[in-house]
C-alpha cells in the first residue's frame, strides 16, 4: 500500500501548482487513543507507519496541537467549535447514557451543508444516542456507517457493558448485523473508499472518518488486530503491545486506501485532509490499550500533556507554505472555523464560539491568533488546566495511577502546578514552577 500512496504523492506534487477555485473537499480522520510515540511521525521506531509518514512529509505537522483528555469531549469540540465548559461534555458518554450534545447546537456538517457540501460519516460517534435525533444523520450527515457508543468489538461489532451485550453497528438509523468477520479498520477504510467513488462530483464532499483504532474493546479480549498485521511486530516481545502495534499498522494501511481512493476519483488537487488523534494513549488502567505517550507526561483522562497533546497534521495543495513543522498553538475546537473558512464560509456567521480560524496562519505561516487555551474546568472532578503562551497551569491532581507519572499519598482538595511547556520534552518532563519559581 505504501507504494500506491507514494504514487499518489507524485500526483499530489504535480497538482500543487494548480489550485482549484471551487470549494475544497474536506477529509477529517480521527484516530482513537493513539499515543504520541506510537507512530514514526515523531521519530519513534518501534512501530513503522509508512503511509502516515509519506503523507506527513508533504503536510504541516502540528507540534503544538491540543485535543481534550477523552473521546467525547474532543469530538464535541470538533463538532461545535466550543470548549467543554460551553458544550457541556467533560467526560465520555457511557452506554445507555441520556446525555449528548444539545440538539439546539449547530454542528460542523450542518455548517458545511449550508455551503453546498455532501456530508458523510464513518466510524465512532460517541456524542449522543438516547434518540435518533441525537445521531449523525439527524445532526447534519447525509449518511452514517459505524457505531454510536465509545468502544466495540472489532469483528462482531458487539458492545458489552455490565451484564449486557448487544450489537452496536448502524447504517444511518438502521441496525446492521454483519457476519463477514471483516476487521473494523479495514471495513471503515473500504466504506470510505466507496463513499469517495460514488460521491456527486458536482458538489464538494466532507468525509469524517472516526477510526475505531486504536481504542481497546472489552474484557476478556482487550485488543484485536488481524494476524497478518500482528505478525510484523513479534520483535516487540510483549504480547499486548504487539497486538497494539498491529492495530496501528492496520490504521496506517487504511490511510493508504483512503489516499488511493482520492487519487482515483481525481480529488487530490482540491482536498484538505486533517489527521488527528482524539486524545493520548492509555498504557495502563481500566481499558488500557498499551499505547505510549513518551516523552509527554500523563495518560488519557488526565489534563497532562500525554492526554492533551495529539499527533496531528494537515495536508492540502491549497496550503501555500507546506510542508513544514508548525508550532502554532492550535486546539481541536479550531477546526470548525478553520475548515469553514477554507470552504469559503464567513466565520462571522458562526457566532460566539471558542474556536479560532487558523486557515491563514496554517497556509502562510503567519502569526497565530491563538495565544491561550482553556483545557478544561471540571467542577465534578475538581480539576482544571489553562495554557497561556508557553505556560500551563494545572489545578487538582488525579493521584496514582491516573496521574500517569507521580504517586501522591492522598487526593488534595487543591493542588497547583505551573509548567513551562517547551521544557516538557526533556527526559524527565517539566519542573513545577510554583515549587521552583526561578
Amino acid at each position: 500500500m505504501i507504494f500506491r500512496l507514494l504514487l499518489a504523492a507524485g500526483t499530489i506534487a504535480a497538482a500543487c501548482g494548480a489550485l482549484n477555485s471551487t470549494r475544497p473537499h474536506i477529509v477529517f480522520i480521527f484516530a482513537d487513543d493513539l499515543g504520541w510515540a506510537d507512530t514514526s511521525l515523531h521519530g519513534a521506531v518501534q512501530i513503522p507507519t509508512p503511509n502516515l509518514d509519506a503523507l506527513a512529509s508533504m503536510s504541516i505537522v502540528l507540534n503544538n496541537y491540543y485535543v481534550q483528555q477523552e473521546c467525547t469531549p474532543s469530538r464535541a469540540s470538533l463538532m461545535t467549535g466550543l470548549f467543554p465548559i460551553h458544550h457541556g461534555l467533560h467526560d465520555p458518554l457511557l452506554p445507555a447514557s441520556t446525555s449528548g450534545l444539545p440538539l439546539q447546537m449547530k454542528l460542523l456538517p450542518e455548517y458545511l451543508k449550508d455551503l453546498g457540501y455532501q456530508t458523510h460519516m464513518v466510524g465512532k460517534w460517541h456524542l449522543g444516542y438516547s434518540s435518533f435525533n441525537a445521531t449523525p444523520t439527524r445532526r447534519g450527515f447525509d449518511s452514517y456507517y459505524g457505531y454510536l457508543n465509545g468502544y466495540n468489538d472489532y469483528y462482531q461489532h458487539l458492545l458489552a457493558y455490565g451484564y449486557h451485550k448487544g450489537l452496536d453497528f448502524w447504517s444511518d438509523t438502521e441496525p446492521l448485523p454483519l457476519e463477514d468477520d471483516i476487521y473494523a479498520t479495514t471495513r471503515f477504510a473500504e466504506r470510505a473508499r466507496s463513499i469517495i467513488q460514488n460521491s456527486d462530483t458536482s458538489k464538494p464532499m466532507f468525509l469524517y472518518l472516526a477510526e475505531q483504532a486504536t481504542h481497546s474493546t472489552y474484557w476478556p479480549v482487550w485488543l484485536q488486530a488481524p494476524d497478518g498485521n500482528v505478525e510484523k511486530f513479534t520483535y516487540i516481545g510483549n504480547e499486548n503491545r504487539t497486538i497494539y502495534a498491529g492495530m496501528v499498522d492496520a490504521l496506517d494501511q487504511s490511510i493508504g486506501v483512503l489516499m488511493e481512493a482520492l487519487e482515483e476519483a481525481g480529488m487530490l488537487d482540491n482536498t484538505v485532509l486533517v489527521f488527528s488523534a482524539d486524545n493520548g494513549a492509555l498504557p495502563y488502567g481500566p481499558g488500557q490499550n498499551y499505547g505510549f505517550n513518551w516523552p509527554l507526561r500523563g495518560i488519557k483522562a488526565t489534563l497532562w500533556e500525554g492526554a492533551l497533546r495529539a499527533a496531528a497534521f494537515v495536508w492540502s495543495p491549497l496550503l501555500a507554505k507546506s510542508p513544514r513543522v508548525d508550532t502554532h498553538l492550535l486546539h481541536v475546537s479550531d477546526w470548525l472555523p478553520t475548515l469553514y473558512s477554507a470552504a469559503g464560509g464567513n466565520i462571522e456567521e458562526l457566532g460566539n464560539i471558542d474556536g479560532m480560524d487558523m486557515w491563514q496562519a496554517l497556509s502562510t505561516g503567519e502569526e497565530s491568533p491563538r495565544t491561550e487555551l482553556l483545557h478544561d474546568i471540571d467542577a465534578d472532578a475538581g480539576t482544571a488546566a489553562i495554557r497561556y503562551e508557553d505556560y500551563k497551569l494545572v489545578v487538582g491532581s488525579y493521584g496514582d495511577p491516573w496521574d500517569g507519572r507521580h504517586e501522591v499519598p492522598s487526593f488534595p482538595t487543591l493542588v497547583f502546578n505551573a509548567y513551562n511547556i517547551p521544557a516538557a520534552f526533556g527526559p524527565f518532563g517539566p519542573s513545577n514552577l510554583l515549587s521552583n519559581p526561578e
